[in-house]
């Protein structure tokens, strides 16, 4: 089984409570930053940092063995694996990935 690390990450950047993806030329990390909420309890504790998350897509286009590489806080994890988790099999089939590969997917946040 290969590894592969998606190459850019995903920019997570809050203004006003709102995050978005900055500077990604592919639309798919524009859509898993878009999935990804800021937990207001790591904006307040001033959490930053980037989570690596890894997964496998199936033949199906579904998430499978998806968890937390190297995490930040709890929180951040959470938000990380949730917008993994939260991405559509259309979104899957963007990432154009064999089956049996594991993705690993940096998502970096940061408060400006």
């Amino acid at each position: 089984m290969r590894n592969l690390i998606l190459s850019l990450i995903a920019l997570v950047t809050i203004f006003s409570n709102s995050a978005f993806a900055s500077n990604e030329p592919t639309s798919i990390f524009q859509k898993i930053a878009s999935k990804i909420a800021y937990p207001s309890s790591s904006i307040q504790n001033q959490e930053e940092g980037t989570v690596y998350v890894s997964f496998e897509i199936n033949d199906e286009n579904e998430i499978t063995n998806e968890k937390i590489e190297l995490g930040v806080s709890e929180d951040l994890n959470e938000a990380a694996l949730n917008a993994v988790k939260n991405l559509t099999k259309e979104e899957l089939k963007q990432l154009r990935v064999e089956e049996g590969n594991t993705l690993i997917l940096p998502i970096r946040f940061r408060i400006l």
